[in-house]
């Protein structure tokens, strides 16, 4: 036992950099959804694993994309992962949308979901933010710098109407494969018929614009 201990001390110890922090407060999202199961019997949060999931995925993506050399050798494999993670990105800032699971209920219950809600909302931004800013570091390395901020902010303002598309009109990164033309359609309906959805641009500049400064707030953080 004393064993055990002392290495969890140094193993927790080891956890010096934001990324360690970040799996480590996805365990704990985790287990809140595992503690809701046991105290209501309810399983209907489960749903946001899988969130977490999808969020983590763009995140891998970036990490092979400056890590793995075969990548870097090949410009047919820097365009599919590149196209790869620009589609399953917004899966991860999506996660703050799911603070509107949070309902009425006994005051013991409103707490717990709202910690349970607001760690996985936070992760998502993270890991959203941590494979954006690897991204980021990639292109500078090719590209002329204002280049580079131009697109990065394009990806986020896509990335709020991503949120959008899957919020509200119910579409995720696989359609993309098993429905593409409807999905297409949708886009261009979203687009060029505002009076179908009249929050549709408000909601977009307003994400936006929050992602963009919390992005530039979190490249602040010297281990990112």
């Amino acid at each position: 036992m004393k064993y055990l201990l002392s290495r969890t001390i140094y193993r927790w110890h080891k956890l010096s950099s934001f990324n360690d922090w970040v799996h480590v407060t996805a365990l704990f999202a985790i287990s809140l959804v595992v503690g809701k199961y046991i105290i209501t019997g309810e399983y209907r949060m489960f749903s946001m694993i899988w969130n977490l999931f999808l969020a983590y995925i763009p995140y891998w993506i970036s990490h092979y994309f400056l890590k793995k050399q075969q990548v870097k050798d090949s410009v047919f494999l820097q365009w599919i992962f590149t196209l790869s993670w620009f589609f399953f990105l917004p899966n991860a800032p999506y996660m703050i949308t799911d603070l509107f699971h949070l309902e009425p209920g006994p005051k013991y219950y409103n707490w717990y979901d709202l910690l349970m809600l607001f760690s996985f909302a936070w992760l998502g931004l993270m890991l959203g933010f941590l494979s954006l800013y690897r991204i980021e570091q990639g292109l500078r390395k090719r590209f002329p710098t204002l280049q580079v901020s131009i697109f990065i902010q394009l990806v986020i303002m896509l990335n709020a109407m991503g949120i959008y598309i899957g919020r509200y009109l119910r579409w995720n990164s696989w359609d993309l494969v098993s429905n593409p033309f409807e999905l297409f359609k949708s886009i261009l309906f979203l687009i060029f018929r505002p009076d179908w959805y009249p929050d549709f641009w408000f909601f977009t500049i307003c994400l936006t614009m929050m992602m963009a400064l919390l992005y530039a707030t979190a490249k602040k953080s010297p281990s990112t």
